[in-house]
């Protein structure tokens, strides 16, 4: 289904752009330390979807 992918890739670089616009202020170490949180919580939020 390319437009469906077509359509996530464009929403993931929206949300890039809008995180960069809103983070320009946020030293790197803090993007870092969400970045790794919310993976974290996406891999939580993915297992439990594989164990159900």
């Amino acid at each position: 289904m390319p437009h469906k992918s077509s359509y996530l890739y464009l929403h993931t670089q929206v949300l890039i752009y809008t995180l960069k616009y809103l983070l320009q202020d946020i030293d790197i170490y803090t993007i870092i330390y969400l970045y790794y949180n919310s993976l974290n919580v996406l891999s939580k939020w993915y297992s439990s979807l594989k164990t159900n």
